[in-house]
C-alpha cells in the first residue's frame, strides 16, 4: 500500500498534482490527469504514465484510478499501466472505478494489446459507479454524477477526502446534473475545451465564467484545455499546469 510516511500530513490537506491540462487536440499538454495524496489516479489517457513518473511517482504509488469515461484521451493508457505494474512484481491492490462498463472496456484493450488478460489484472478490482453512487473507503468517498457527453456513458465525480472536498466536471455539457452538484464542493477541476461556443457535450471557459460569476467563494481550475491563451478577468478561474501541486485545506 502507498507509504504515507514519505509525504505531507494528509489529514490537513488534499494535495493534487496535476499531470496534464490537455485535450484531443492539444499539442502542448498531455491529456487531463491528476493525483490526489499522491495514490488517487484520475483519469489516464495517452502519455499518463510517462507523466506520472515525471511527477515523481509510480504504479507502484497508486491504489486508485478514477475514469470518467472511455474515450482515448481519459483511460488510453490504462494497458500500459497495468501491463508495467506486472512487470514491476507490484503486489499491491488497485482499485479501477468508472462508469458503468469500464471493466469490459479495459479488458477487451488489454485482450487486443496483450492477450493474456489474466496476466495483468492481479490484485485488480472494478468498480462501476451509476449517478448518484458512492464508492467508500478508508477516509475516502468518491460520488459519481451524471456527466452529459453525448452517446457516451460518463460520470463527473466529486471526492471527499478527511472532510476535503474536490469536485471534477468529466466530459459534459452544461446541464442541470453539474449545477446540482457544485453546492457539494468549494473546489472543480472543469473542462474548457474551448473559451466559447462549446461543442455538443462539452464545455467552455465562458461557461465556466458565468458559474464563476454566480459562485464567486468556489475556485475553478480550467483544463481539457485547447491551445488558447489561458486567461481570465475572473480571479477564481485558474488554469493550472502540467506539474503544479494545488493544496486544499478546507
Amino acid at each position: 500500500m502507498h507509504d504515507f510516511c514519505k509525504y505531507p500530513d494528509y489529514t490537513r490537506i488534499m494535495r493534487v498534482t496535476i499531470l496534464g491540462t490537455g485535450c484531443v487536440t492539444s499539442k502542448n499538454s498531455t491529456s487531463t490527469s491528476f493525483v490526489i495524496n499522491n495514490h488517487i489516479l484520475v483519469e489516464i489517457g495517452n502519455g499518463v504514465t510517462n507523466e506520472l513518473q515525471r511527477a515523481g511517482l509510480d504504479t507502484k504509488d497508486i491504489d486508485t484510478i478514477v475514469i470518467s469515461h472511455t474515450h482515448s484521451d481519459h483511460f488510453g493508457d490504462i494497458a500500459y499501466f497495468l501491463v508495467r505494474r506486472f512487470y514491476q512484481k507490484s503486489t499491491h491492490s488497485l482499485a479501477i472505478i468508472g462508469p458503468e462498463g469500464v471493466e469490459q472496456k479495459i479488458k477487451d484493450l488489454i485482450c487486443l494489446m496483450h492477450n493474456r488478460v489474466e496476466h495483468y489484472l492481479g490484485n485488480v478490482s472494478f468498480i462501476e459507479l451509476k449517478a448518484g453512487q458512492i464508492y467508500s473507503g478508508k477516509s475516502i468517498g468518491i460520488k459519481a454524477f451524471h456527466a452529459d457527453h453525448g452517446r457516451s456513458i460518463a460520470n463527473g465525480y466529486v471526492f471527499d477526502i478527511n472532510d476535503k472536498t474536490l469536485g471534477y466536471s468529466g466530459d459534459t455539457q452544461l446541464g442541470n446534473s453539474l449545477l446540482d452538484e457544485l453546492q457539494n464542493s468549494e473546489h472543480w477541476i472543469m473542462e474548457a475545451s474551448t473559451v466559447d461556443n462549446a461543442g455538443p457535450g462539452h464545455l467552455a471557459l465562458d461557461q465556466i465564467e458565468n458559474m464563476a460569476k454566480d459562485h464567486v467563494s468556489k475556485t475553478f481550475y480550467a483544463v481539457h484545455r485547447g491551445d488558447y491563451e489561458a486567461h481570465s478577468e475572473f480571479k477564481n478561474v485558474l488554469f493550472p499546469t502540467s506539474e503544479e501541486i494545488i493544496n486544499i485545506a478546507q
